[in-house]
């Protein structure tokens, strides 16, 4: 669950369609972005591939990404929520967010392991 405070106007949004080995996938058209409660978040399609997710209100609602995306297997269509919590009160730094990104693969680790190692010494 994603915290924001009230006191945050808008944030920008992007959507990466990922296939199960977390590489980038096409994105077949329009991927949309909506909100479960626009009390809470309203979205603003940017019309450029993002959003701006304005911040309305104290509550906790679900974004939901939904698109069809080239998986590899064909173009299938793929939906995800992201929860959010927005409280009313100043933004403090209460937690952390956590990204990923840099995935290594078990059968590819070996050797870019050696690599990496070598080149850092």
């Amino acid at each position: 669950m994603k915290k924001i405070s009230t006191s945050v106007l808008y944030f920008i949004a992007s959507l990466l369609a990922l296939t199960p080995e977390l590489v980038a996938a096409a994105i077949d058209g329009t991927a949309t972005l909506i909100s479960s409660d626009p009390n809470v978040l309203l979205i603003e399609n940017l019309d450029d591939g993002t959003f701006k997710v304005h911040v309305a209100g104290p509550g906790e609602c679900q974004l939901i990404a939904s698109g069809d995306a080239d998986l590899g297997d064909g173009v299938q269509t793929i939906s995800t929520s992201f929860a959010f919590t927005v409280f009313d009160q100043p933004a403090l730094p209460d937690h952390f967010e956590l990204t990923t990104s840099g995935f290594i693969y078990r059968d590819t680790a070996p050797a870019e392991t050696a690599a990496a190692a070598e080149s850092a010494q």
